[in-house]
């Protein structure tokens, strides 16, 4: 695959996104124990952060069903660094994946105490150390359990649902404007 950049890190590395969560051909061998879906609705809220959307077809270059592999990945990447340029960083509530394809959901207790102690021993102390200008919370559940954890650091902040909610389609993009709001000035959580 010679379109792709070559310093790209080789094997496991920490704390980088896998390009090949989602894109079969990038693997080496194929993902037997579940479907290699990937989470097509982060590559959504990625680009919302950073680009104006209007429609579904403005996120054509990191959709599957709207670009080729070829032009997809360098996309991809191309956000990635884009995003880290602009000091913008997706970091999960859990340490640990909490839903896993074709197996029953934790029970709720479960999932809450799994991203209260990740949120104490590993995720609280990676945001504080980051300082942010504002936080994005994502999810109306993850926002339940860690309210008080955030409001805690003395960071503005806001809640926005999960992009996988069922909500209407103006309700998505206004979502995905919040981001763009957000991400564009950080101060303007205080406004909205």
């Amino acid at each position: 695959m010679s379109w792709l950049p070559p310093d790209l890190p080789k094997g496991y590395v920490r704390l980088v996104y896998c390009l090949g969560y989602g894109e079969d051909m990038l693997l080496n061998r194929a993902v037997t124990s579940s479907r290699n879906s990937g989470t097509p609705q982060f590559w959504k809220i990625f680009h919302a952060c950073l680009n104006a959307v209007i429609c579904n077809n403005d996120f054509g270059g990191v959709q599957a069903s709207r670009s080729t592999l070829e032009q997809r990945i360098p996309q991809k990447i191309r956000l990635l660094q884009s995003l880290r340029a602009a000091g913008v960083w997706l970091v999960d509530a859990s340490i640990a994946a909490l839903y896993v394809p074709r197996q029953p959901k934790p029970h709720p207790h479960l999932h809450e105490t799994a991203i209260e102690h990740s949120w104490d021993l590993y995720t609280g102390d990676v945001v504080a150390e980051a300082q942010p200008q504002a936080i994005i919370c994502i999810g109306h559940g993850v926002e339940r359990i860690l309210r008080s954890r955030i409001d805690r650091l003395g960071i503005p902040w806001l809640r926005v649902p999960q992009p996988n909610a069922r909500l209407s389609s103006k309700e998505h993009f206004a979502a995905f404007a919040t981001y763009r709001s957000i991400c564009e000035d950080p101060r303007r959580v205080n406004r909205l």
